[in-house]
């Protein structure tokens, strides 16, 4: 074991050191994949995570909710929605944005009734009391608290429909409920008052909830003919029926980045690996001669590429998590939510089994790389190493059958994006995958070489 070590210090380091530029090269392979590794995954969570309380936030305890394509429905039609059987609650809503007085900042603002709507969503005070009609608003605290503002002061704000002045109630809590969409920048108004900033009489929603027993599908039926055939209704998360598609579409390119950068990784040590077999014939048939076992050779190479794959592999986990940390002030969510823009935060999280898994797979990818070279290394012949002549290494026999390999998988991952629509997600999925495909092919055609 010493005498690896002493070898390792001797040749290995000493070769590092006069290819750092191939070396750098391979650590920096790696680092990309393996940062790709934990950010892709950490991205997707974050987003599902953050849609699901940006869905319980804005629905409540609603199990259906109607609308229309323009967001314009009539007062009326919360009667119309009351008078179906099956509903035990129909609470309004109304969407839009307004801006204080003097105030840069864009607020959203939820027109609602006061006396219903408690019932349907949740709001946490934090100071102050709760609507009880027009005339006065909420905001969310940490906003009012910026803007020195405390409950019983006058606030203009500024719409659409023109200025409307208001008296602060109270502030909302962002730490559950309607206070933490939109980052706690909101505005909570009765409907008489949302209709005023918005300069229009109608609702961009009704909240339903549906009575014990009621299933939402024939409770949706009945409400679309009553309220006619332009009306949509259905469950709430249904404002983001592009999550699902949207989620897969970033797990789908982040996984093919994160491959494609790990593959360059490979090729990069691959490449470093084979190019130090062959500047050390020398050294190797001296040690051969020396009575060094093929294993001990073998062992030299395959430590190499461990000590590139497991800084490469630390690198990218640390920029995997500053990449997870630059994230966080980053808006995630995509407009799949047909017009509505808020939505409640949710931080990026990376568990210790990702990191463990990505990390692995840096060293896995190195270790797998290195195989080839330090199996030939310890095929060399002595007495051809010491002489200068040319190696096993370069002497390899031409394999058709990579020929036909690396070929086959360019032509048929070239194809591919053809079969598919183009413009559309499977066609756009299908064009990256086709990208790396033919990358792989290539290395399968060039590895021997």
């Amino acid at each position: 074991m010493n005498t690896r070590l002493h070898l390792l210090r001797l040749l290995n380091l000493r070769h590092v050191r006069r290819g750092w530029v191939r070396a750098l090269a391979s650590v920096v392979g790696v680092a990309i994949g393996v940062a790709c590794f934990v950010f892709g995954p950490a991205l997707s969570m974050t987003i599902s995570a953050q849609v699901g309380l940006t869905l319980n936030d804005l629905a409540g305890q609603a199990d259906l909710e109607a609308r229309r394509p323009d967001g314009g429905l009539p007062l009326e039609a919360v009667t119309a929605v009351r008078a179906v059987e099956g509903v035990t609650l129909a609470a309004p809503l109304v969407q839009s944005g307004v801006m204080l007085a003097g105030q840069p900042e864009l607020l959203a603002v939820f027109g609602i009734d006061p006396a219903l709507d408690r019932d349907m969503r949740a709001y946490r005070l934090a100071r102050g009391d709760f609507l009880s009609g027009p005339g006065r608003v909420l905001l969310g605290d940490a906003y009012a608290a910026e803007k020195g503002l405390e409950p019983g002061a006058e606030l203009t704000l500024v719409s659409m429909g023109g200025a409307l002045t208001l008296r602060l109630a109270g502030t909302l809590s962002a730490e559950s409920g309607v206070g933490r969409l939109n980052s706690g920048d909101l505005a909570v108004v009765s409907l008489e008052d949302a209709f005023r900033l918005t300069g229009k009489p109608s609702l961009d929603a009704i909240t339903i909830r549906a009575g014990p027993g009621v299933d939402p599908g024939t409770l949706a039926a009945a409400l679309r003919e009553h309220l006619g055939a332009e009306a949509l209704v259905e469950p709430p998360e249904g404002r983001f029926r592009g999550k699902e598609t949207f989620n897969v579409a970033i797990n789908v390119l982040m996984a093919l980045i994160g491959t494609l950068a790990i593959v360059i990784g490979l090729m990069l040590i691959y490449n470093t690996m084979a190019i130090s077999v062959a500047q050390r014939r020398a050294e190797i048939g001296i040690l051969r001669a020396l009575g060094l076992e093929r294993g001990a050779v073998r062992s030299l190479y395959v430590a190499e590429a461990l000590a590139l794959g497991l800084v490469g592999s630390l690198l990218g986990a640390g920029l995997g998590l500053l990449l997870v940390s630059a994230g966080n002030s980053v808006s995630l969510m995509p407009d799949f939510t047909q017009g509505f823009e808020v939505a409640s935060h949710e931080a990026f999280r990376v568990t210790p089994g990702l990191l463990v898994i990505a990390v692995l797979a840096g060293v896995g990818s190195a270790l797998l790389a290195a195989q080839f070279p330090a199996r030939q290394s310890a095929r060399l012949d002595p007495v051809d190493a010491m002489a200068q002549v040319r190696a096993e290494a370069g002497r390899l026999r031409f394999s058709w059958r990579a020929v036909v390999v690396g070929v086959g998988l360019c032509l048929a991952m070239r194809a591919l994006p053809f079969l598919l629509p183009t413009g559309s997600l499977e066609g756009i999925i299908a064009g990256n995958i086709g990208i790396y495909g033919v990358l792989v092919g290539m290395f399968v055609l060039v590895a021997p070489l």
